[in-house]
């Protein structure tokens, strides 16, 4: 590999520090994205029912996946403090690395839940438009 392809100490720090606060703006972008949705799904599936005066097995699973995403949401929020806190710890003991703060045993649950979460709320989607075209 060439010198000109090789980063400086400067400038693999400072492209880090742009990758984290970028990731950081995905990650919070995600978050609000997946409480909004799940949470209009879960106004619609109600609102739904009380205009219908009716709540079809359909119905009640999409309520629920909605439910179930923003309480993953909920969860993920508290397993990326915990990860953050071991990170700061990490950094905090006798001679810290990079690796260090760029991951602890807390970040691989924060992406399970994260993920689980978006996955439960296209599955909560999916049963609302069964929910409606079952009973519109």
């Amino acid at each position: 590999m060439s010198d000109e392809h090789t980063l400086t100490p400067e400038q693999r720090e400072k492209l880090w520090e742009q990758f984290v606060t970028e990731h950081g703006n995905a990650e919070e972008a995600y978050d609000s994205s997946l409480r909004t949705l799940a949470g209009a799904g879960l106004a619609i599936t109600v609102s739904l029912a009380v205009a219908l005066k009716d709540l079809p097995s359909s119905g009640v699973v999409a309520a629920a996946l909605f439910l179930v995403a923003l309480l993953l949401n909920l969860c993920s929020y508290f397993l990326a403090r915990r990860d953050m806190q071991e990170r700061l710890e990490a950094l905090k003991g006798n001679n810290p690395t990079y690796e260090d703060a760029e991951r602890s045993r807390w970040t691989k649950w924060t992406e399970r839940t994260n993920a689980a979460g978006g996955v439960v709320l296209l599955i909560g989607g999916g049963s609302l438009l069964t929910f409606i075209t079952r009973s519109v």
